[in-house]
């Protein structure tokens, strides 16, 4: 990966600045879909085979649907989770965020009665150093300074601790195409209308979704970030990337552990046509980051002043006016 080159023309530099200049234009309010809550499967990386029962002969055998390494994608709005094995991703926003894992009996200080296990998020944008509110409150999920701290080794344990556990999170938007979806028991599905349905057995295509594809594990965010930067470098079109397709596929990385990670590849540049089709998407995918920023700011300001911020500097703290008046979607 560290030999990819990515080449672009004059014209398909200058196909790619009128792409940009007509997303940003869908933030205007006219063109904005209705209020309506969007709901965006959500894909993650299979660590464990899913297998269900199979009837032969009177007999119950466990089948194996999908193996580890494979991608579970989860629709909310039927809350059903099915399987594909890879898939190819067009982009169309990629974004970043932090998060931070507080288990339910843990952080005795944090002030809210939590009955659950929760993670405390920051606003998503289009770069993993800015500083940016969070849901308890504060700022960067009580981290002073995003990205690499070079005095690390100097912190003390706690400090340490709030850093390490601060991890950072990689949204990538895009229209998903999928040579075959499984469900649960192993029939080849479709989404249609927000849920999944049986797909038609004499129907051999691709099968293509919107969707966010999330990541916070170290080697996936890695691989696929040096790719989405080697890209933003080469067009100088920062998170506005609908030229390009990424094939996701994993391979088993066998270090002390053993565990599945992307392993990405990057098409060259295919020219977008500004249809309607294209506009919708942009659209709905613009409104989808705004509507979680959106929930984050409100979670914010409902308990800012109530949180003892470990290490916010104070430059933080005199920026959260200009946050919490933004329109929720940052680059």
């Amino acid at each position: 990966m560290t030999n990819l080159v990515i080449k672009n023309t004059k014209e398909e530099l200058e196909e790619l600045e009128k792409m940009a200049h007509m997303i940003t234009l869908e933030k205007d309010p006219s063109t904005e879909l209705q209020d309506d809550i969007i709901r965006l499967p959500r894909t993650k990386i299979l660590n464990k085979p899913v297998s269900y029962d199979l009837e032969i002969e009177d007999k119950v055998i466990k089948s194996v649907v999908a193996e580890p390494g494979w991608f579970s994608i989860y629709n909310k709005t039927d809350d059903m989770m099915c399987y594909v094995k890879d898939f190819k991703l067009q982009i169309y926003q990629v974004q970043y965020s932090y998060q931070r894992y507080y288990p339910k009996k843990s952080d005795s200080d944090i002030p809210f009665n939590r009955e659950k296990n929760v993670y405390r998020k920051t606003l998503l944008m289009g770069n993993d150093t800015k500083d940016r509110i969070d849901t308890f409150g504060g700022w960067n999920n009580g981290v002073k300074k995003l990205g690499i701290n070079k005095n690390y080794e100097h912190l003390n344990a706690d400090q340490q601790n709030v850093i390490s556990s601060n991890k950072r999170q990689l949204h990538i938007y895009g229209i998903a195409t999928c040579d075959t979806i499984l469900d649960k028991e192993n029939n080849s599905v479709v989404l249609k209308d927000g849920v999944w349905c049986a797909k038609d057995k004499e129907d051999n295509s691709p099968t293509q979704l919107a969707m966010c594809f999330e990541t916070a594990q170290k080697t996936s965010f890695n691989n696929l970030n040096e790719l989405i930067k080697k890209v933003s470098s080469k067009t100088g079109v920062h998170r506005l990337f609908p030229g390009y397709t990424l094939t996701m596929k994993t391979r088993l990385y066998t270090n002390e552990i053993s565990y599945y990670a992307i392993e990405p590849s990057i098409s060259d540049f295919k020219t977008i046509k500004p249809t309607d089709e294209f506009k919708l998407n942009s659209s709905l995918f613009l409104k989808h980051i705004k509507q979680t920023n959106d929930w984050i700011t409100k979670e914010h300001k409902k308990n800012e002043g109530t949180l003892k911020d470990e290490l916010v500097s104070e430059e933080s703290k005199n920026k959260t006016e200009e946050f919490i008046t933004t329109d929720g979607i940052e680059s």
